[in-house]
């Protein structure tokens, strides 16, 4: 039967259902009250959105828990557990409420209470009690009336996470302790065995507690600033740590400098304490640091019976006759599988017995007796049921362990704790102890007579064998090695139970390679314990052969799931590899079930390893440098290397092409490198260099073994040193240099074009890539030249003029001829591909293949101007086609209606029928604009709309051309809102819009051409003194804020311009500024003063603390943009090129100099004596008024102007500026370079990473 469904009544059902679903979420508040209640489906979210508190059940478990998490995150990060003991199971009837007593319970069953605040003393007014959630993961009962009064907070109860603003310590009257305790296991929140808080006796230190009584790490002392065993604290500039202690308490509390950033700190499962950093980008957790810094320091990381092995991938296991407690779950421990003979109260079935161990690391808290023999001690054990384990040496005695057996290891020695022979209490049906009932003894008296004989013939024979390979000469007694032949032929096989015999048959002609054995391989490295790093295949070891040659032993790792055949046939592969830039295999090792390869550290390829050598053997001459790879999937030498000087000077340098030398670290110090400032965080590296009559090298090492790190030589001509990251699993740059793209020698290669401001490379017109995605190998010519024709059939070759392009280097140059004879004697020469010519410096040629082309104005001092490219008559870029004989206009009317469509194929009688009355805006045909560039010839510069291209009008006019390009992502539609801002905009200071053009998918405007360029050419150029002068520097601030002011305030519509520098600041012939560039402003209503973007744009250095780190901007973003504006001009300094200074940037130096009353030496110093020093100070009070931490503080454009023309009305102090807090900090350490003993986990990783996010961003 079919039921029609009314539509009200499906609309009631459907909004029922939506308004179910919502509860199943946040209830929108942070507060409950007096009476009410949250059930399982509710949450209360903080003010911000920062943290939530609601109900949660943690992996696959049933039980139900009330927490707080970090909202908005995909993991959801639990930072505090109420019920952690008293889990509930039934999410129907759990709820948690506010009584009218105050306090808090959490019920089930709707009635039965199974956590409460268990508040005593009473209130003065319950009525308004309020439990709320805040922003800083404080959860607290507080008066609704007074909210600064707080009856219970959630702070003063932490689970395992400690956040900024809560306390670790001790209340000394009521004796509460205030310290973290770790999950029981990661998906138990129950107490686990490992806690960490404050020493109650009052020492000021911290301690890691196992089963909160033995203590197995400290932080050390307290000394006002720092822990003295955490030299990782010393870099305090995101973390303020502080330690107060009074008659009523004593405790820790840290906070952040800059709050935007979320941070907690965990004692996890594992007993380690780590201070943990949220980053957005990879969007994870990052260890800043952690202590202790191995697992094997962990107090008994592996549980009782368990046994941590240092070098297993899986850590622990438990001890023969044991079995785990719970699987994944170590701190619980290991239980026996077959229980004691002395604990069955019968005691009915065999005697215990004892297993032998050996390399055990012996146990704490043992009883000892010397004046005991070997028998007796055993004796002793076995007659003591509580009796575990003993052990025997002639120097200690006899050891006895009662009970559990707890932190147990075995790798040789483990905190001092030397590794020997212990004897584990089993029973007697354990299979470990069956050696010895009757018939296998009979077993026995056959078998080891038989054993012994067929042993001691082997080794007869043996003997034999390499007594003849000792007169053949091929025996290396130092080595022990066996030569041993992975034979090519693909029907051979090769198990790893072949004889000796068997290897030697398959023999290869083709090739010997050495095998060395276990035992050489051991020694070689010293037991395997100078570890380099790991990867897929497995641990990678430093050894040292008996003949001192270095090598690197690669383990192949059970988890590389790589076996024999595919280890032997890579080894094949390898071995016949043979190249100077190839690594050189010397030999590999397959016995007791190890597969190793053993390589020489003598031929890096693009890659340094720790340990290696970059330098030169003074006898044979060889050079270990690095070579980049030819691209990214050609291993074959590449155009750039890197090594160190042959001539001794301590430097490395970077080649182009083994020839051209592009940059030097500068000389070393017996620390870091002069012009590498980054290695000045030498917390991570040790570095060394070793100059003698034989060789000169650098090399360096880790002072943590554990790290991953790596120095590469790009494909892109840059020098990279990396570090493995956990979390997002990827290599990070710790440096790289040249810092920037545009100081690599030839990126482009020969014939390309790097572009500056946008990062790309392109070929020169009339040219393309030799090799796609291959930049290495440049461009070659699209049609030959006339003159390598043999024939020389064809029109002469012409000359395409280029603007703004950097002059390549090597050129010839002759001053005494004309324009017209430099083109001449450049035409006549087959072999000259460009010239130049200007009445400074003449003429210059420059033969064969052009490199290092770079377009952007100045690159490496050397000025862009105008040259001559040399091309085939045929290219069109030659061909300028028919005459132009007028403009061309079409007047188009932008329409601002929303409702108007524009599509780019409307032809342009449906374009003139959208003519809008209230704007008439000339619209240029493509074949106008076109020509009036030269074909878009004169290149101007480029930016993030595009590029920029000078042109003139029939009428004499110039303009400057701005093209759209494909990769800016602007589509017409923005393309037209955006003409139709800046079309509105009149105003002297701002630049004005002459036409645009859309036609052939083109999108471009055109502005009035600005003869002097723009601000920053003149601020920053070497003559800047004499071309702007004081009075034409106060004049540019002047008529930038008044511009400013009129976008602010005056224009039709508020326009934030969100993109305020030098660069954009142009300058007409009068050197009266223009503001430009509006591709980023945004358009705000009358009653509009904020907004927010997800979508941060702009440039870094300029840009406001709120917007760089939240998005939200104002026109108190314009102010601080123009602040950094006005403090450049006074100094003549980029506020990003402090990067080498302690200041790290020009605010940063400002405010020093104006805290310390040296604000004039601010001033720039080619400026000379100014004309009143009390206006240069009111002009940097100005600036860092604009530039301070909060947008309340900074003054409006309209106060700038009345500041600036009420020359004698006194100015406020400024408060400090935006991001100095952090370096101020990082300042008292001096960045490592005397922060006394090295850091040896990764925190180095994080402190470069967080130091990148937050602070060098400036350097872009």
């Amino acid at each position: 039967m079919c039921v029609k469904t009314k539509p009200c009544f499906l609309l009631y059902v459907l909004l029922w259902l939506f308004v179910y679903h919502r509860t199943c979420f946040s209830i929108g508040v942070d507060t409950i009250s007096v009476g009410q209640s949250l059930s399982v489906r509710q949450t209360l979210v903080s003010q911000t959105g920062i943290f939530e508190l609601g109900f949660f059940r943690p992996g696959t478990w049933d039980n139900i828990y009330l927490g707080i998490w970090h909202r908005n995150f995909e993991d959801k990060t639990i930072v505090w557990v109420a019920n952690r003991e008293s889990p509930s199971n039934d999410p129907a009837s759990s709820k948690l409420e506010l009584l009218s007593d105050g306090n808090l319970v959490l019920l089930k069953n709707f009635t039965e209470t199974i956590w409460s605040t268990a508040l005593s003393s009473s209130m003065p007014n319950t009525t308004k009690a309020e439990a709320v959630i805040l922003d800083d993961g404080n959860f607290v009962i507080r008066d609704g009336s007074n909210p600064s009064t707080i009856y219970w907070q959630s702070f003063d109860y932490p689970t395992d996470t400690w956040l900024p603003g809560a306390k670790l310590g001790i209340n000394k009257h009521t004796g509460q302790v205030q310290r973290l305790i770790s999950w029981k296991n990661s998906e138990d929140p129950a107490p686990g065995m490992f806690s960490v808080g404050i020493d109650p006796n009052g020492s000021s230190q911290f301690f890691i507690e196992w089963n909160r009584s033995h203590r197995y790490w400290s932080s050390g002392e307290w000394n006002g600033e720092s822990f003295s065993l955490i030299p990782e604290m010393r870099l305090n500039f995101i973390f303020n740590y502080s330690y107060v202690s009074n008659e009523n308490e004593s405790y820790f509390t840290y906070s952040l400098y800059n709050t935007s950033l979320l941070s907690r700190l965990v004692i996890s499962v594992s007993g380690q304490i780590q201070q943990q950093s949220w980053i957005e980008g990879p969007w994870t957790w990052f260890l800043f640091w952690s202590q202790p810094k191995t697992p094997g320091e962990v107090y008994g990381f592996c549980g009782v019976f368990g046994v941590f092995h240092e070098n297993s991938s899986s850590y622990c296991e438990c001890l023969k006759g044991f079995k785990p407690l719970l699987q994944n779950d170590w701190s619980s421990g290991c239980v026996r599988k077959s229980p004691l003979q002395c604990q069955n109260k019968k005691s009915i079935g065999k005697e215990d017995g004892f297993l032998e161990m050996s390399d055990l690391a012996l146990p704490a808290n043992s009883k000892t007796y010397q004046k005991v023999s070997a028998g007796r001690c055993r004796l002793d054990c076995i007659e003591k049921c509580s009796c575990m384990a003993y052990a025997y040496n002639n120097n200690n005695g006899c050891s006895l362990w009662e009970g559990d057996l707890i932190n147990l290891q075995q790798s040789g020695a483990a905190d001092g704790r030397a590794g020997a022979e212990i004897y584990i209490r089993l029973a007697a049906s354990e299979p470990e102890l069956q050696i010895g009932n009757g018939s296998t003894r009979t077993a026995l008296a056959v078998a080891i007579p038989t054993i012994l004989i067929t042993l001691g013939l082997f080794m007869y024979f043996r003997c034999l064998w390499k007594g003849k390979l000792t007169r053949k000469g091929k025996e290396y007694t130092g080595h022990d090695i066996l030569l041993f032949d992975f034979d090519t032929n693909p029907g051979s096989t090769n198990n790893e139970s072949s004889s000796v015999d068997n290897r030697k048959k398959r023999w290869s002609k083709n090739m010997e390679l050495p095998l060395f054995s276990y035992e050489s391989v051991s020694v070689a490295t010293g037991q395997f314990s100078d570890k380099l790093g790991e990867g897929g295949f497995g641990p990678v070891y430093k050894g040292k052969l008996p003949t001192g040659l270095e090598v690197a032993v690669k383990r192949l790792s059970e988890r590389s799931g790589q076996g024999l055949e595919e280890f032997r046939n890579e080894t094949i592969l390898i071995a016949k590899l043979q190249h100077r830039n190839l690594v050189r295999l010397l030999g590999s090792c397959i016995e007791r079930d190890e597969k190793m390869l053993i390589y020489d550290f003598d031929y890096p390829t693009d890659t340094w390893l720790p340990g290696a050598k970059l330098g030169i053997n003074k006898h044979t001459g060889q050079v270990q440098r690095l070579i980049s790879w030819k691209n990214s999937e050609d291993p074959a030498p590449g155009m750039f290397s890197v090594g160190v000087d042959t001539n001794g000077s301590g430097q490395i340098f970077m080649e182009w092409n083994r020839s051209h030398r592009y940059w030097s670290s500068g000389d070393w110090n017996g620390q870091i490198f002069s012009l590498i400032p980054e290695m000045k965080w030498n917390y991570v590296y040790r570095y060394s260099y070793v100059s003698n009559e034989n060789e000169s090298y650098f090399t360096y090492s880790l002072n943590n073994s554990s790290y991953l790190s790596r120095y590469m030589i790009g494909i892109h001509g840059q020098l990279q040193q990396l570090l493995w990251m956990e979390g997002p699993w990827r290599w990070l740059p710790f440096w790289s240099e040249p810092k920037d793209q545009a100081g690599v020698y030839g990126l482009c290669g020969v014939f390309g074009v790097f572009h500056v401001s946008s990062s790309y490379c392109e070929c020169l017109k009339g040219f393309k890539p030799l090799v796609q995605n291959d930049w290495s190998s440049g461009c070659v010519r699209k049609s030959p030249l006339q003159c390598q024709n043999m024939s020389s059939v064809g029109k002469e070759d012409g000359f395409l003029k280029m603007s703004n392009l950097t002059l390549p280097a090597n050129s010839k140059t002759y001053q005494k001829v004309s324009a017209g004879r430099c083109r001449l004697d450049c035409i006549e020469n087959c072999s000259c591909m460009a010239y130049a010519y200007n009445n400074n410096n003449g003429c210059s040629l420059w033969e064969g293949d052009l490199i290092n082309l770079q377009q952007s104005g100045t690159a490496d001092g050397r000025a862009a101007a105008e040259i001559y490219i040399r091309l085939a008559a045929s290219e069109p870029e030659l061909q300028i086609g028919k005459e132009y004989t007028g403009h061309d206009i079409m007047f188009f009317d932008f329409d601002t209606n929303p409702g108007s469509t524009n599509k780019e194929s409307s032809s342009v009688d449906n374009r003139k029928k959208r003519w809008s009355k209230n704007m008439e805006l000339p619209l240029f045909s493509y074949e106008s604009v076109s020509v009036a560039t030269g074909q878009f010839s004169d290149k101007l510069g480029e930016g993030g709309f595009g590029p920029v291209y000078k042109g003139k009008l029939p009428t004499g006019l110039e303009v400057a051309v701005k093209r759209l390009s494909e990769r800016s992502g602007q589509g017409l539609e923005e393309f037209r809102n955006e003409t139709i801002l800046i079309a509105k905009l009149q105003h002297r200071n701002l630049v004005r819009l002459l036409g645009s053009c859309i036609e052939r998918d083109e999108k471009m405007l055109i502005y009035e051409y600005m003869p002097n360029k723009s601000l920053d050419f003149f601020l920053f150029g070497e003559n800047r003194g004499q071309i702007l002068d004081w009075g034409t520097r106060i004049r540019i601030i002047e008529g930038t804020a008044q511009g400013l002011l009129y976008l602010h305030r005056y224009s039709r519509l508020r326009i934030i311009h969100r993109d305020l520098k030098p660069s954009n600041i142009l300058l007409d012939s009068e050197m009266n500024p223009k503001i430009s560039d509006f591709g980023m402003a945004r358009i705000f209503g009358g009653n509009e003063t904020q907004g927010n973007t997800k979508r941060i744009v702009g440039t870094y250095g300029y840009m406001s603390p709120e917007y760089a780190m939240e998005g939200v901007f104002s026109v108190k973003s314009d102010v601080f943009s123009f602040g950094v504006l006005v403090l450049e001009i006074v100094s003549g300094r980029k506020n990003t090129s402090f990067y080498h200074s302690d200041s790290l940037h020009l605010l940063g130096h400002a405010w020093k100099l104006w805290s310390s009353n040296k604000a004039s030496d601010l001033m720039d110093p080619t400026l000379g004596d100014p004309p009143s020093p009390s206006m240069l100070l009111r002009y940097i009070n100005i600036g860092l008024l604009c530039v301070q931490e909060s947008p309340a503080d900074r003054p409006t454009m309209s106060d700038v102007i009345s500041m600036i023309v009420n020359e004698h009305v006194a100015l406020p102090e400024p408060k400090q500026p935006a991001f100095v807090a952090g370096r101020n900090m990082a300042d008292q350490g001096r960045l490592m370079s005397s922060a006394g003993s090295p850091s040896t986990n990764n925190f180095g990783q994080q402190l470069l990473y967080l130091q990148c996010r937050i602070l060098l961003k400036q350097k872009q």
